[in-house]
Parts: C-alpha cells; structure tokens; sequence
C-alpha cells in the first residue's frame, strides 16, 4: 500500500470516528430570574419553588425564547426552579450551546444549561459467556492479587454481625425481572425519569415503572422519522445495561442458580431501580432529577415520594467534558451537576460513577474522567484488567477516584481475563421471556460501567456496618484505608498523560488511576472500627412544585404528585398551547450516543 493510500484510509477512519463521536443535546434547562429579585442565584437548592405563578413563568420563558429566535415544542418545570424546553429531538451541541448563549442575553433570564446527552459506559465484548455460575465470576474471587478486590474475604468478616439495610439506586436504562434479581430490587418503587415519548421505548415519558423496555433502534424507526434518529448512530439492539450493573450488585446469593451480587450480605431489598437512560442516551436533566429523587431529596417538580431514599447512587453513564464550575461565567452542566452533587453530600449520599471508556473499539484509553464522575464531591472509578494494569479502554480518574476490575478481554492484554459475569437477557429488542418472565440470561462484559457498581457496592457495605460516617469520613477512609497500591506489571510502562502519551492498557499510578487498587475487605474492616453511630436523615423541605397540578393533571397528595411526562401525561392549560404555538425549540442535552461506560 502506498503512503498516500494509507493516508486517505486513515483520514477516512478518523473522519468516520469524528462523525460518529459528535456530541448532542436536547434543549435547554432554563432559569428565569426571581420576577421580584433580578439578582441572579448562582448557589441552587434543589427543592427551590418558583416565587410567581407558573403560568407567569411560562409566558416569561416564551418571551425570552421568541426574542433569541429559539422554537420549542416542550415545556416542564425542574428541579432548581427552572424549566426544560426543547423542539422533540436531538441536535448538535455547538447548535444548542449558540442557542444558550442567545438566551443568556436576556436580562430576564437568570441561567441555561444545555441539556447534554451522557452515555452508556459499557465495551462490547468479543468473548460470548461460558457456563453461568460463581465460578464465571472472576472478580468475585478470593485474594489480595492483581485487581481482585478481595469480596469474599469480607463477606466471612460480616457473617453474623447485625448489617444495617442500604438502598444502591441504580440509574440505568432500567432494570428487568430477571429471575436472579426477583427479591433484590425493589421494583415496584423505583421511578422511569426518561421524560421524551419519542425515545423511551415504552410509549409514554416519566411513570412510575423503572422495567427496563429495552434501549433497541430498529432500522424502521429510523426509516419512519429520520430526522428524529439521524444521530443515535444507526439501529441497535437493546443493551440491558440496567440489568448487568443490578446484577453486579444485588443478584441472590445461595439460591442455586446463577451468580452472586456483592451486596448478598445486605438485608431485604438493596437495589432501587432508576430509569434514567433510553433508545440515545441519557439527557442531563433526567440524571439530575433522577440523582436527586433517588436520594430522597425534594425538588421543584418532584413526581412522587421515594419510600426508600438510596444512600450511594451509581451512574455507568457519562458524557464528554470536565467539570469545573465557574460561577462568574454563565451557568452550564458543569454548575448544575456540582450543585446537584452537593445536595447529596449534605443528604448524607455519595455519587459513584464510571470513569467512561475512550474508545468503542479498545483500542486505547482515554485521559478525561467523563461528566459527572469528573465533578467535585463524585466518586470515580477506572477500570483494571486481572492483573491490575489499566484496562485499555478505560479513561484516566485523580487520585481521588479509585480502580477495580471491570475486564479486559483481549488476548494480547490478558487471556485469562474473561471481564465481568453478570445478569442480562438475550432479547435484540423487547425481552426474552418464558412464561412471562424474563429468560435466565448471562454474559461477560467489559467496560468502566461494571467497575463502578463493584465500589457502589463496597461503600454500601461500609456503611451498613457503620452508618453514621459521614460522607467526607467515609471517603477518606476508602482512599487511604480501602485501598492497595497500584501493581507494576513486568515492564508495562506507567500510565501518562503527558508526552509520550500513554493511555492503553499501562501501569497506574495515583495520578491516572486513583487512590489505589480497590480492597472491599479492608475497606468494610475501617469502617466497622470507626466509633459507631446511627445515621440521622438531615431534614429536607416538604413544599415543591407539582407539575401534574400545574398542567392539569390530578395528583392524590401534596407528596404524590403525578409529575409531568415531558409533553406527555397530564392535559395542557392554554397558556401551554399558546407558549407552544409562540415559540418551538432545540434545546440540547448531550450526545444519544450508544458509547457506555
């Protein structure tokens, strides 16, 4: 092949990558200033209530909109007192950013934040599942070698102590009735935050069913409405990402059938199910509303009570970009997931996320911890290969985040490594099912997604032996006590960021990969030696916005509202049409990439 030949091929490579990788949004998150206090609020408290009349509010928003040449077709009220406003589908994020910075220029206007698309952080595996079973479960083995973080061990130091009951929300793609998780998620709690009809999959928006429908994009769908899909990279099978991290951490344990969770130790229920992702990704705006209801925290819109208000929230989504707030700029993701971050931090709950994987083909690394593991108070978490070396896809954390296993199985990495064993269906688009019940499925696969939920489970093991440790206690605790140094292997170079870069498969260090190798024995041992004290649920303010009240839906109580779909559910006041007929905008939130953590 001649050079020039090899040029084009490879132009023609990274341009087809370039495309593929472009990052989307769906619309924009918008706060108008308080209508009697034009001060602008840079510090948000998530159960703010607007102080006007909503209708009022909408009515300011179409102004504004109008005067910045911005159409939508939905509306809703958020957390934070503001309101999502997009045109039904997905556009380009410089398309979205131009129209927040329109938008800004209104003096009326107090924040926009452009509704990101994050992604799923999963790695297609190569290597199809052999038996199910324990023995399938590599990272669940016994030992203080390589990756391992050492389970079992701290499952022999629970047994017979007095455990008590932690709630892990899972936000995912939702989770299925698998047949190994029947008693461990709390599936008729949880909560379904995809709020666009057009890509939940499950023909209405936010509900109060967190099953997971499937993720699917048929060829026809795309045929039928075009311009609706062009982005999402093309058709695709459902994913059942929600069901492996669920999996991961809550699957029954010494029920004879397939594999264990970490959280077997756990009384009742541990697993709360958070539907937060659909056929593209996830929008900004359904993490944040999704982070802040699954920890029992009010919001300006909240749609109902949650019964069982989860102390650790693990997110295997992600999108491009770091997270540094600068409040003296105009607000964007970055603010509004660090303030969201916040609450949860002083609701006594932690944000484990998924570091991100660089590239869907495993070829290398990435440098850039993903958004939101990247934001103040997050807890990120990289993935490593059996031996404890990066896995290769995995993108770099601080030295505040952590590593575990979450696979890596190439042969010329390590041919031994057969990733991460856990609960899935086989179904390409709906589920498989057998006698109404979802089909008994398992496979390996590798990816940041499936290392995150592994340390979910390990902070909710700390604290079920200790509760009362605080956030920042418990933190520090699993950074300087939970962990093991990182492990040379033979003559791997480190892991740089630096020139020459690398970033494959390398040797960690704290610079690249975190604290340490993660060490779910001595980490619940720490916490069992701290002083024991109970946890106290810092109070929380009961008044929020109803947004089924507000558009005309009925609601049961002042705590159990509705809440609104999105542009479906509840019927539309005539402020609502006339504000549709004004204005009709795109609004953006991120990438409806299929790339997972």
């Amino acid at each position: 092949m001649t050079r020039k030949a090899l040029a084009v091929m490879v132009l023609s490579l990274a341009c087809s990558w370039s495309m593929a990788a472009e990052r989307m949004a769906l619309g924009l998150i918008v706060k108008m200033k308080n209508g009697a206090t034009p001060t602008s609020v840079v510090r948000l408290q998530a159960a703010a209530m607007p102080r006007e009349q909503p209708q009022r509010v909408r009515l300011r928003l179409a102004n504004a909109a109008r005067q910045a040449g911005i159409s939508y077709v939905v509306e809703r009220p958020t957390a934070f007192a503001a309101n999502v406003i997009h045109n039904g589908r997905p556009i380009r994020l410089r398309e979205a950013e131009a129209q927040a910075a329109r938008l800004r220029q209104n003096p009326d206007v107090e924040w926009v934040v452009v509704n990101e698309l994050a992604q799923r952080h999963a790695v297609v595996s190569p290597i199809p599942p052999n038996d199910p079973g324990y023995a399938q479960q590599g990272w669940l083995a016994a030992g203080t070698t390589g990756g391992l973080p050492d389970v079992p061990t701290a499952w022999d130091f629970l047994g017979g102590k007095t455990l008590e009951p932690i709630v892990v929300a899972v936000l995912d793609t939702g989770v299925l009735r698998h047949p190994d998780l029947s008693s461990r998620v709390l599936y008729q709690d949880g909560y379904d935050f995809v709020s666009e009809v057009d890509y939940a999959n499950d023909g209405n928006g936010m509900d109060d069913d967190a099953t997971d429908p499937g993720d699917y994009l048929t060829s026809g769908q795309i045929s039928q409405n075009p311009s609706l899909y062009t982005d999402c990279d093309g058709a695709h099978d459902s994913s059942w990402h929600g069901t492996e991290v669920a999996g991961i951490l809550g699957a029954e344990t010494n029920n004879n059938a397939g594999i264990s969770g970490i959280l077997a130790s756990l009384p009742g229920s541990p697993v709360l199910p958070v539907r937060v992702g659909g056929q593209c990704g996830a929008a900004v705006i359904d993490i944040i509303e999704g982070m802040l209801w699954a920890a029992g925290i009010n919001y300006n819109g909240r749609p109902k009570v949650n019964a069982h208000p989860a102390r650790v929230i693990n997110l295997s989504f992600g999108g491009d970009g770091g997270c540094t707030c600068d409040r003296s700029r105009p607000m964007d993701g970055a603010c509004l997931y660090t303030d969201a971050i916040a609450t949860l931090r002083q609701k006594g709950a932690i944000l484990v996320a998924s570091a991100g994987n660089a590239s869907q083909s495993n070829l290398s690394g990435g440098l850039e911890t993903s958004r939101p593991a990247s934001c103040p108070g997050a807890l990120a978490v990289t993935a490593l290969n059996v031996n404890g070396q990066k896995a290769r896809y995995a993108n770099f954390v601080p030295a505040t985040g952590i590593a575990t296993l979450g696979g890596d199985p190439t042969p010329a990495v390590n041919a031994a490594d057969n990733s991460i064993y856990t609960t899935t269906n086989a179904g390409p688009t709906g589920p498989s099912m057998v006698g109404g019940v979802p089909t008994d499925d398992y496979r390996s696969i590798p990816g940041t997604s499936f290392s995150a939920p592994i340390v979910a489970g390990t902070v909710a093991l700390m604290w079920a032996v200790n509760p009362g440790l605080s956030v920042d206690a418990l933190l520090a605790g699993l950074r300087n006590h939970g962990v093991r140094p990182h492990v040379i292997v033979g003559n791997a170079a480190a892991c740089s960021a630096v020139l020459p870069v690398n970033s494959g498969s390398c040797t960690c260090t704290t610079a690249t990969c975190g604290a340490g190798v993660l060490d779910t024995n001595a980490a619940v041992r720490w916490a069992e030696g701290q002083p024991w004290t109970p946890y106290l649920s810092p109070a929380t303010s009961a008044s929020f916005f109803n947004a089924a009240a507000i558009r005309g839906g009925s609601t049961n109580s002042q705590n159990n509202g509705g809440g609104s779909g999105g542009g479906g559910g509840g019927a539309l006041s005539l402020v609502d049409v006339l504000a549709g007929l004004l204005l009709g905008g795109c609004l953006g939130i991120g990438r409806w990439r299929r790339r997972a953590h």
